[in-house]
Protein backbone atom coordinates (compact mmCIF):
# COMPACT_ATOMS: atom_id res chain seq x y z
CA UNK A 1 0.00 0.00 0.00
CA UNK A 2 1.42 3.39 -0.98
CA UNK A 3 1.71 6.00 1.81
CA UNK A 4 0.20 9.44 1.12
CA UNK A 5 2.81 12.12 1.92
CA UNK A 6 0.92 15.13 0.51
CA UNK A 7 0.24 18.12 2.80
CA UNK A 8 -2.83 20.33 2.42
CA UNK A 9 -2.46 24.16 2.26
CA UNK A 10 -4.51 24.60 5.47
CA UNK A 11 -2.18 22.23 7.27
CA UNK A 12 0.86 24.14 6.00
CA UNK A 13 -0.66 27.48 7.05
CA UNK A 14 -1.38 26.22 10.55
CA UNK A 15 2.06 24.65 10.83
CA UNK A 16 3.75 27.81 9.61
CA UNK A 17 1.71 30.00 11.95
CA UNK A 18 2.67 27.75 14.83
CA UNK A 19 6.31 27.64 13.77
CA UNK A 20 6.86 31.40 13.41
CA UNK A 21 6.58 32.40 17.11
CA UNK A 22 7.93 29.10 18.37
CA UNK A 23 11.28 30.30 19.60
CA UNK A 24 13.06 28.95 22.63
CA UNK A 25 12.09 30.73 25.87
CA UNK A 26 15.70 31.38 26.72
CA UNK A 27 16.53 32.69 23.21
CA UNK A 28 15.74 36.43 23.09
CA UNK A 29 17.72 37.16 19.94
CA UNK A 30 16.05 38.68 16.88
CA UNK A 31 16.62 37.49 13.35
CA UNK A 32 17.64 40.87 11.99
CA UNK A 33 18.47 39.45 8.59
CA UNK A 34 15.05 37.83 8.30
CA UNK A 35 13.34 41.02 9.54
CA UNK A 36 15.27 43.10 7.04
CA UNK A 37 14.38 40.62 4.32
CA UNK A 38 10.69 40.86 5.17
CA UNK A 39 10.81 44.68 5.18
CA UNK A 40 12.69 44.68 1.89
CA UNK A 41 10.06 42.46 0.31
CA UNK A 42 7.37 44.90 1.53
CA UNK A 43 9.25 48.00 0.47
CA UNK A 44 6.58 48.95 -2.02
CA UNK A 45 3.91 48.80 0.68
CA UNK A 46 6.04 50.89 3.03
CA UNK A 47 6.77 53.41 0.28
CA UNK A 48 3.08 53.61 -0.58
CA UNK A 49 2.13 54.21 3.07
CA UNK A 50 4.82 56.87 3.38
CA UNK A 51 3.54 58.54 0.22
CA UNK A 52 -0.01 58.47 1.55
CA UNK A 53 1.20 59.91 4.89
CA UNK A 54 3.11 62.65 3.08
CA UNK A 55 0.02 63.40 1.00
CA UNK A 56 -2.17 63.65 4.09
CA UNK A 57 0.46 65.83 5.81
CA UNK A 58 0.74 68.09 2.79
CA UNK A 59 -3.04 68.40 2.70
CA UNK A 60 -3.08 69.30 6.40
CA UNK A 61 -0.23 71.78 5.97
CA UNK A 62 -2.04 73.41 3.07
CA UNK A 63 -4.96 74.12 5.41
CA UNK A 64 -2.72 75.67 8.06
CA UNK A 65 -2.72 79.43 8.41
CA UNK A 66 0.87 80.77 8.47
CA UNK A 67 2.04 81.98 11.87
CA UNK A 68 4.30 85.00 12.32
CA UNK A 69 6.30 85.50 15.50
CA UNK A 70 7.48 88.95 16.58
CA UNK A 71 9.93 89.35 19.49
CA UNK A 72 11.24 92.13 21.67
CA UNK A 73 13.95 92.25 24.34
CA UNK A 74 13.38 94.13 27.58
CA UNK A 75 16.03 94.71 30.24
CA UNK A 76 14.81 95.10 33.80
CA UNK A 77 16.70 97.33 36.20
CA UNK A 78 16.69 97.17 39.97
CA UNK A 79 14.11 99.42 41.64
CA UNK A 80 15.37 102.19 43.88
CA UNK A 81 17.92 104.03 41.76
CA UNK A 82 21.58 103.46 41.06
CA UNK A 83 23.80 101.07 42.97
CA UNK A 84 26.90 102.66 44.44
CA UNK A 85 28.41 100.26 46.96
CA UNK A 86 29.71 96.72 46.74
CA UNK A 87 27.15 95.30 49.24
CA UNK A 88 24.40 96.92 47.19
CA UNK A 89 25.83 95.38 44.01
CA UNK A 90 25.96 91.90 45.56
CA UNK A 91 22.54 92.10 47.16
CA UNK A 92 21.09 93.74 44.06
CA UNK A 93 22.26 90.89 41.81
CA UNK A 94 20.74 88.32 44.14
CA UNK A 95 17.47 90.17 44.24
CA UNK A 96 17.51 90.50 40.45
CA UNK A 97 17.90 86.75 39.96
CA UNK A 98 15.07 86.07 42.37
CA UNK A 99 12.75 88.63 40.85
CA UNK A 100 13.09 87.71 37.18
CA UNK A 101 10.42 85.02 37.50
CA UNK A 102 8.27 87.52 39.36
CA UNK A 103 8.60 89.91 36.43
CA UNK A 104 7.56 87.11 34.07
CA UNK A 105 4.48 86.50 36.20
CA UNK A 106 3.68 90.20 36.08
CA UNK A 107 4.10 90.23 32.30
CA UNK A 108 1.72 87.32 31.81
CA UNK A 109 -0.79 88.54 34.38
CA UNK A 110 -4.36 88.94 33.20
CA UNK A 111 -4.48 92.57 34.31
CA UNK A 112 -1.54 93.56 32.10
CA UNK A 113 -2.77 91.50 29.14
CA UNK A 114 -6.19 93.06 29.66
CA UNK A 115 -4.63 96.50 29.24
CA UNK A 116 -3.21 95.34 25.89
CA UNK A 117 -6.63 94.00 24.85
CA UNK A 118 -8.24 97.34 25.71
CA UNK A 119 -5.49 99.40 24.07
CA UNK A 120 -5.67 97.48 20.76
CA UNK A 121 -9.45 96.87 20.91
CA UNK A 122 -8.88 93.15 20.41
CA UNK A 123 -12.44 92.37 21.51
CA UNK A 124 -13.48 93.69 18.09
CA UNK A 125 -11.06 91.34 16.30
CA UNK A 126 -12.54 87.95 15.26
CA UNK A 127 -9.15 86.34 15.86
CA UNK A 128 -9.57 87.06 19.57
CA UNK A 129 -13.36 87.20 19.85
CA UNK A 130 -14.95 83.84 18.90
CA UNK A 131 -18.38 85.46 18.68
CA UNK A 132 -17.27 87.46 15.63
CA UNK A 133 -15.82 84.54 13.67
CA UNK A 134 -17.58 83.19 10.57
CA UNK A 135 -18.79 79.61 10.97
CA UNK A 136 -16.87 76.92 9.06
CA UNK A 137 -18.83 75.66 6.06
CA UNK A 138 -16.96 72.46 5.22
CA UNK A 139 -13.86 70.38 5.58
CA UNK A 140 -11.73 72.93 3.79
CA UNK A 141 -11.82 76.52 5.04
CA UNK A 142 -11.36 79.39 2.68
CA UNK A 143 -8.56 81.88 3.25
CA UNK A 144 -9.73 85.13 4.86
CA UNK A 145 -8.90 87.22 1.77
CA UNK A 146 -10.84 84.88 -0.55
CA UNK A 147 -13.74 84.68 1.88
CA UNK A 148 -13.85 88.48 2.12
CA UNK A 149 -13.80 88.78 -1.70
CA UNK A 150 -16.63 86.27 -2.09
CA UNK A 151 -18.60 88.09 0.57
CA UNK A 152 -18.15 91.40 -1.24
CA UNK A 153 -19.33 89.76 -4.49
CA UNK A 154 -22.43 88.49 -2.72
CA UNK A 155 -21.56 84.82 -3.12
CA UNK A 156 -21.20 84.33 0.63
CA UNK A 157 -23.62 85.86 3.08
CA UNK A 158 -22.56 87.87 6.08
CA UNK A 159 -23.07 86.29 9.50
CA UNK A 160 -26.10 87.40 11.41
CA UNK A 161 -25.26 90.29 13.72
CA UNK A 162 -25.10 89.33 17.35
CA UNK A 163 -27.33 91.19 19.78
CA UNK A 164 -25.68 93.95 21.81
CA UNK A 165 -23.98 92.24 24.73
CA UNK A 166 -24.59 93.09 28.32
CA UNK A 167 -22.07 93.72 31.07
CA UNK A 168 -21.67 90.03 31.88
CA UNK A 169 -21.19 89.12 28.24
CA UNK A 170 -18.69 91.96 27.82
CA UNK A 171 -16.68 90.51 30.66
CA UNK A 172 -16.82 87.06 29.09
CA UNK A 173 -15.73 88.41 25.71
CA UNK A 174 -12.89 90.34 27.31
CA UNK A 175 -11.81 87.28 29.32
CA UNK A 176 -11.86 85.16 26.15
CA UNK A 177 -9.75 87.76 24.33
CA UNK A 178 -7.29 87.84 27.23
CA UNK A 179 -7.02 84.04 27.23
CA UNK A 180 -6.58 83.94 23.45
CA UNK A 181 -3.88 86.61 23.57
CA UNK A 182 -2.09 84.90 26.46
CA UNK A 183 -1.87 81.64 24.49
CA UNK A 184 0.12 83.38 21.78
CA UNK A 185 2.56 85.09 24.14
CA UNK A 186 5.89 83.63 25.18
CA UNK A 187 8.32 84.97 27.81
CA UNK A 188 11.90 83.70 27.90
CA UNK A 189 14.38 85.02 30.51
CA UNK A 190 17.87 84.98 29.04
CA UNK A 191 20.24 83.10 31.41
CA UNK A 192 22.79 85.20 33.25
CA UNK A 193 21.15 88.51 32.30
CA UNK A 194 18.30 90.76 33.37
CA UNK A 195 16.77 90.52 29.90
CA UNK A 196 13.47 88.85 28.98
CA UNK A 197 12.54 88.04 25.39
CA UNK A 198 8.84 88.71 24.81
CA UNK A 199 7.31 87.04 21.75
CA UNK A 200 3.88 86.68 20.21
CA UNK A 201 2.79 84.44 17.33
CA UNK A 202 -0.26 85.14 15.19
CA UNK A 203 -1.39 85.07 11.59
CA UNK A 204 -0.75 88.80 11.16
CA UNK A 205 2.90 89.94 11.39
CA UNK A 206 1.93 93.57 11.92
CA UNK A 207 -0.44 92.61 14.72
CA UNK A 208 2.18 90.41 16.40
CA UNK A 209 4.69 93.26 16.47
CA UNK A 210 2.04 95.70 17.64
CA UNK A 211 0.97 93.35 20.45
CA UNK A 212 4.53 92.87 21.71
CA UNK A 213 5.30 96.59 21.59
CA UNK A 214 2.00 97.45 23.25
CA UNK A 215 2.65 94.88 25.97
CA UNK A 216 6.06 96.36 26.80
CA UNK A 217 4.62 99.87 26.66
CA UNK A 218 1.70 98.96 28.92
CA UNK A 219 4.07 97.20 31.30
CA UNK A 220 6.21 100.30 31.71
CA UNK A 221 3.10 102.47 31.94
CA UNK A 222 1.75 100.18 34.66
CA UNK A 223 5.03 100.47 36.55
CA UNK A 224 4.98 104.26 36.33
CA UNK A 225 1.31 104.37 37.31
CA UNK A 226 1.99 102.10 40.29
CA UNK A 227 4.83 104.36 41.38
CA UNK A 228 2.68 107.43 40.86
CA UNK A 229 -0.16 105.89 42.86
CA UNK A 230 2.25 105.02 45.66
CA UNK A 231 3.74 108.52 45.51
CA UNK A 232 0.31 110.14 45.53
CA UNK A 233 -0.74 107.99 48.47
CA UNK A 234 2.44 108.90 50.32
CA UNK A 235 1.97 112.57 49.42
CA UNK A 236 -1.61 112.55 50.69
CA UNK A 237 -0.58 110.86 53.92
CA UNK A 238 2.37 113.22 54.36
CA UNK A 239 0.13 116.22 53.69
CA UNK A 240 -2.28 115.13 56.40
CA UNK A 241 0.59 114.42 58.75
CA UNK A 242 2.23 117.79 58.00
CA UNK A 243 -1.04 119.59 58.70
CA UNK A 244 -1.41 117.73 62.00
CA UNK A 245 2.18 118.59 62.94
CA UNK A 246 1.66 122.22 61.96
CA UNK A 247 -1.36 122.48 64.23
CA UNK A 248 0.54 120.72 67.00
CA UNK A 249 3.51 123.07 66.58
CA UNK A 250 1.21 126.07 66.55
CA UNK A 251 -0.51 124.86 69.71
CA UNK A 252 2.85 124.29 71.43
CA UNK A 253 4.08 127.77 70.52
CA UNK A 254 0.83 129.31 71.71
CA UNK A 255 1.16 127.39 74.98
CA UNK A 256 4.68 128.83 75.45
CA UNK A 257 3.47 132.36 74.82
CA UNK A 258 0.49 131.88 77.13
CA UNK A 259 2.75 130.60 79.91
CA UNK A 260 5.09 133.56 79.48
CA UNK A 261 2.20 136.02 79.51
CA UNK A 262 0.74 134.42 82.63
CA UNK A 263 4.11 134.64 84.36
CA UNK A 264 4.47 138.30 83.40
CA UNK A 265 0.98 139.09 84.69
CA UNK A 266 1.50 137.23 87.96
CA UNK A 267 4.97 138.55 88.80
CA UNK A 268 5.16 141.76 86.81
CA UNK A 269 8.78 141.08 86.00
CA UNK A 270 11.03 138.35 84.72
CA UNK A 271 12.94 135.79 86.74
CA UNK A 272 16.23 137.48 85.90
CA UNK A 273 15.11 140.80 87.41
CA UNK A 274 13.78 139.01 90.48
CA UNK A 275 17.08 137.24 90.95
CA UNK A 276 18.95 140.56 90.64
CA UNK A 277 16.64 142.17 93.20
CA UNK A 278 17.05 139.19 95.50
CA UNK A 279 20.82 139.45 95.27
CA UNK A 280 20.70 143.19 96.09
CA UNK A 281 18.31 142.62 99.00
CA UNK A 282 20.54 139.91 100.39
CA UNK A 283 23.35 142.48 100.46
CA UNK A 284 21.09 145.01 102.17
CA UNK A 285 19.97 142.35 104.64
CA UNK A 286 23.58 141.60 105.51
CA UNK A 287 24.24 145.30 106.14
CA UNK A 288 21.05 145.57 108.21
CA UNK A 289 21.99 142.57 110.29
CA UNK A 290 25.45 144.05 110.92
CA UNK A 291 23.86 147.40 111.84
CA UNK A 292 21.45 145.70 114.24
CA UNK A 293 24.26 143.79 115.89
CA UNK A 294 26.35 146.96 116.22
CA UNK A 295 23.41 148.97 117.61
CA UNK A 296 22.63 146.25 120.13
CA UNK A 297 26.24 146.06 121.26
CA UNK A 298 26.41 149.87 121.65
CA UNK A 299 23.17 149.97 123.60
CA UNK A 300 24.22 147.19 125.95
CA UNK A 301 27.66 148.77 126.49
CA UNK A 302 26.21 152.20 127.28
CA UNK A 303 23.49 150.72 129.47
CA UNK A 304 26.02 148.72 131.47
CA UNK A 305 28.28 151.78 131.82
CA UNK A 306 25.44 153.86 133.23
CA UNK A 307 24.31 151.07 135.50
CA UNK A 308 27.82 150.48 136.82
CA UNK A 309 28.55 154.25 137.21
CA UNK A 310 31.61 154.24 135.04
CA UNK A 311 33.47 157.36 134.12
CA UNK A 312 31.59 158.84 131.20
CA UNK A 313 34.76 160.46 129.96
CA UNK A 314 36.15 157.04 129.14
CA UNK A 315 33.22 156.25 126.87
CA UNK A 316 33.33 157.81 123.44
CA UNK A 317 29.53 158.16 123.06
CA UNK A 318 29.29 160.12 126.30
CA UNK A 319 32.44 162.03 125.60
CA UNK A 320 31.15 163.08 122.22
CA UNK A 321 28.08 164.75 123.76
CA UNK A 322 28.50 168.56 123.77
CA UNK A 323 26.08 168.91 126.65
CA UNK A 324 27.99 166.50 128.77
CA UNK A 325 31.17 168.30 127.78
CA UNK A 326 29.71 171.63 128.98
CA UNK A 327 28.51 169.97 132.14
CA UNK A 328 31.93 168.52 132.73
CA UNK A 329 33.58 171.90 132.10
CA UNK A 330 31.22 173.57 134.56
CA UNK A 331 31.89 170.73 136.97
CA UNK A 332 35.63 171.27 136.67
CA UNK A 333 35.16 174.98 137.26
CA UNK A 334 33.02 174.41 140.34
CA UNK A 335 35.46 171.86 141.68
CA UNK A 336 38.24 174.39 141.25
CA UNK A 337 36.18 177.03 143.13
CA UNK A 338 35.37 174.58 145.87
CA UNK A 339 38.99 173.72 146.27
CA UNK A 340 39.87 177.38 146.57
CA UNK A 341 37.08 178.00 149.13
CA UNK A 342 38.06 175.04 151.24
CA UNK A 343 41.43 176.58 151.58
CA UNK A 344 39.87 179.50 153.51
CA UNK A 345 36.53 178.30 154.81
CA UNK A 346 35.18 175.00 156.15
CA UNK A 347 32.93 172.60 154.21
CA UNK A 348 29.92 173.82 156.12
CA UNK A 349 30.33 177.22 154.72
CA UNK A 350 27.32 178.25 152.68
CA UNK A 351 29.46 179.01 149.65
CA UNK A 352 30.90 175.51 149.72
CA UNK A 353 27.48 174.00 150.20
CA UNK A 354 26.12 176.03 147.31
CA UNK A 355 28.93 174.76 145.08
CA UNK A 356 28.17 171.21 146.24
CA UNK A 357 24.54 171.69 145.30
CA UNK A 358 25.59 172.92 141.87
CA UNK A 359 27.93 169.94 141.50
CA UNK A 360 25.08 167.58 142.45
CA UNK A 361 22.82 169.26 139.92
CA UNK A 362 25.51 168.93 137.23
CA UNK A 363 25.94 165.23 138.07
CA UNK A 364 22.21 164.75 137.80
CA UNK A 365 22.17 166.53 134.48
CA UNK A 366 25.08 164.41 133.22
CA UNK A 367 23.27 161.26 134.35
CA UNK A 368 20.11 162.41 132.64
CA UNK A 369 22.02 163.18 129.48
CA UNK A 370 23.75 159.80 129.66
CA UNK A 371 20.35 158.16 130.06
CA UNK A 372 19.16 160.03 127.01
CA UNK A 373 22.18 158.80 125.09
CA UNK A 374 21.49 155.21 126.25
CA UNK A 375 17.84 155.58 125.25
CA UNK A 376 18.91 156.93 121.87
CA UNK A 377 21.21 153.92 121.43
CA UNK A 378 18.27 151.68 122.33
CA UNK A 379 16.11 153.46 119.77
CA UNK A 380 18.84 153.02 117.17
CA UNK A 381 18.92 149.29 117.95
CA UNK A 382 15.14 149.00 117.68
CA UNK A 383 15.15 150.85 114.37
CA UNK A 384 17.99 148.68 113.04
CA UNK A 385 16.17 145.52 114.12
CA UNK A 386 12.95 146.70 112.45
CA UNK A 387 14.88 147.51 109.28
CA UNK A 388 16.44 144.05 109.40
CA UNK A 389 13.07 142.36 109.87
CA UNK A 390 11.58 144.39 107.05
CA UNK A 391 14.48 143.49 104.78
CA UNK A 392 14.13 139.82 105.75
CA UNK A 393 10.46 139.97 104.81
CA UNK A 394 11.28 141.47 101.46
CA UNK A 395 13.93 138.80 100.88
CA UNK A 396 11.47 136.02 101.75
CA UNK A 397 8.88 137.54 99.43
CA UNK A 398 11.39 137.73 96.61
CA UNK A 399 12.52 134.17 97.33
CA UNK A 400 8.92 132.96 97.11
CA UNK A 401 8.47 134.93 93.90
CA UNK A 402 11.70 133.53 92.47
CA UNK A 403 10.64 130.00 93.40
CA UNK A 404 7.28 130.48 91.72
CA UNK A 405 8.94 132.01 88.69
CA UNK A 406 11.45 129.11 88.57
CA UNK A 407 8.60 126.63 88.52
CA UNK A 408 6.89 128.63 85.82
CA UNK A 409 10.17 128.86 83.90
CA UNK A 410 10.60 125.10 84.19
CA UNK A 411 7.15 124.62 82.74
CA UNK A 412 7.93 127.15 80.01
CA UNK A 413 11.18 125.34 79.15
CA UNK A 414 9.26 122.07 78.95
CA UNK A 415 6.76 123.72 76.64
CA UNK A 416 9.62 125.21 74.60
CA UNK A 417 11.23 121.78 74.23
CA UNK A 418 7.91 120.35 73.05
CA UNK A 419 7.52 123.25 70.65
CA UNK A 420 11.07 122.74 69.36
CA UNK A 421 10.46 119.02 68.88
CA UNK A 422 7.24 119.81 67.04
CA UNK A 423 9.09 122.33 64.84
CA UNK A 424 11.83 119.81 64.01
CA UNK A 425 9.32 117.05 63.26
CA UNK A 426 7.26 119.45 61.19
CA UNK A 427 10.36 120.55 59.26
CA UNK A 428 11.38 116.92 58.58
CA UNK A 429 7.94 115.92 57.35
CA UNK A 430 7.66 119.09 55.28
CA UNK A 431 11.02 118.35 53.63
CA UNK A 432 9.90 114.76 52.98
CA UNK A 433 6.64 116.03 51.51
CA UNK A 434 8.50 118.37 49.17
CA UNK A 435 10.86 115.56 48.15
CA UNK A 436 7.96 113.18 47.50
CA UNK A 437 6.10 115.84 45.52
CA UNK A 438 9.17 116.36 43.34
CA UNK A 439 9.53 112.60 42.80
CA UNK A 440 5.99 112.53 41.43
CA UNK A 441 7.20 114.47 38.39
CA UNK A 442 10.26 112.31 37.60
CA UNK A 443 8.96 108.74 37.89
CA UNK A 444 10.50 106.27 35.44
CA UNK A 445 9.94 102.58 34.81
CA UNK A 446 12.33 99.91 36.07
CA UNK A 447 12.66 98.49 32.55
CA UNK A 448 13.72 99.64 29.12
CA UNK A 449 13.25 98.17 25.67
CA UNK A 450 16.51 97.02 24.13
CA UNK A 451 15.02 96.03 20.78
CA UNK A 452 11.41 96.77 19.86
CA UNK A 453 9.43 94.18 17.96
CA UNK A 454 9.44 94.41 14.17
CA UNK A 455 6.95 92.67 11.86
CA UNK A 456 8.54 89.33 10.85
CA UNK A 457 9.19 88.91 7.13
CA UNK A 458 8.78 85.12 7.09
CA UNK A 459 6.27 82.86 8.79
CA UNK A 460 7.22 80.13 11.20
CA UNK A 461 8.05 76.88 9.37
CA UNK A 462 8.54 74.72 12.43
CA UNK A 463 4.91 73.72 12.66
CA UNK A 464 4.63 72.81 8.99
CA UNK A 465 7.87 70.83 9.02
CA UNK A 466 6.84 69.05 12.18
CA UNK A 467 3.47 68.15 10.69
CA UNK A 468 5.04 66.80 7.48
CA UNK A 469 7.64 64.80 9.38
CA UNK A 470 4.98 63.39 11.69
CA UNK A 471 2.82 62.39 8.71
CA UNK A 472 5.73 60.69 6.91
CA UNK A 473 6.79 58.94 10.11
CA UNK A 474 3.24 57.76 10.70
CA UNK A 475 3.12 56.41 7.12
CA UNK A 476 6.45 54.62 7.67
CA UNK A 477 5.22 52.97 10.87
CA UNK A 478 1.92 52.08 9.23
CA UNK A 479 3.74 50.52 6.25
CA UNK A 480 6.04 48.49 8.52
CA UNK A 481 3.03 47.33 10.49
CA UNK A 482 1.17 46.29 7.37
CA UNK A 483 4.20 44.42 6.01
CA UNK A 484 4.65 42.50 9.24
CA UNK A 485 0.90 41.80 9.41
CA UNK A 486 0.81 40.52 5.83
CA UNK A 487 3.89 38.39 6.51
CA UNK A 488 2.16 36.94 9.54
CA UNK A 489 -0.99 36.08 7.62
CA UNK A 490 0.84 34.74 4.50
CA UNK A 491 1.04 30.89 3.86
CA UNK A 492 3.92 31.17 1.41
CA UNK A 493 7.35 29.76 2.18
CA UNK A 494 10.16 32.09 1.27
CA UNK A 495 13.10 29.66 1.67
CA UNK A 496 13.92 25.95 1.56
CA UNK A 497 15.07 26.08 5.17
CA UNK A 498 11.74 27.49 6.25
CA UNK A 499 9.93 24.69 4.34
CA UNK A 500 12.12 22.00 5.88
CA UNK A 501 11.72 23.36 9.41
CA UNK A 502 7.97 23.59 9.03
CA UNK A 503 7.29 20.16 7.37
CA UNK A 504 10.12 18.17 8.83
CA UNK A 505 10.85 16.75 5.32
CA UNK A 506 14.07 17.14 3.37
CA UNK A 507 14.14 19.50 0.37
CA UNK A 508 15.29 17.67 -2.76
CA UNK A 509 15.52 20.67 -5.11
CA UNK A 510 14.19 24.11 -6.02
CA UNK A 511 13.22 25.73 -9.28
CA UNK A 512 14.69 29.20 -9.84
CA UNK A 513 12.37 32.12 -10.39
CA UNK A 514 12.90 33.49 -13.84
CA UNK A 515 9.96 35.81 -14.06
CA UNK A 516 6.26 35.56 -14.66
CA UNK A 517 6.01 36.83 -18.24
CA UNK A 518 8.48 34.50 -20.01
CA UNK A 519 7.48 32.50 -23.10
CA UNK A 520 7.46 28.71 -22.95
CA UNK A 521 10.40 28.49 -25.30
CA UNK A 522 12.35 30.83 -23.00
CA UNK A 523 11.60 28.66 -20.00
CA UNK A 524 12.70 25.47 -21.81
CA UNK A 525 15.85 27.25 -22.98
CA UNK A 526 16.68 28.20 -19.38
CA UNK A 527 16.46 24.56 -18.23
CA UNK A 528 18.71 23.10 -20.94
Amino acid sequence: MKQDTSISPATLRAARAAALPAAPEDDLSIDLRGLASRLWRGRRTIALCMALGALVGALAVSQMVPQYKASSKVMFSLPGGSVTTLPQVVSGAAVNERTMLNEVEVLQSSSLIGRVVDALHLTDDPRFNPALRLPASGFLTLPPALREGLTNLGILSLPEPTPPPGAAQDRQVRAAAIASLARGLDFEPLPGTRIIRISHASTDPELSAKIVNTLTDQYMRAQIEAKLDATRTATAWLSERVEELRLRMQGAEEAVEAARSHQSVQSGQSLEITQQQLSALNGILTVARNATTTALATYERLRDAVAEGRDFGAISEFRASSLIQSYRAREDELLSQRTNLLASVPETHPSVQRIDMQLAEIAANVAAEAGSIVEAARSDWIVARAREERTEGEVRALEDLALEQSRAALQIRQLEREAEASRNLYANFLARLNETSEQEEVQTADARVLSPAEPPARPLSTRRTRTLLASVLFGLLAGIGLVLLFERLSDTFRSARELAETTGLPVLGALPMEGRRLQRIDVLRRFR
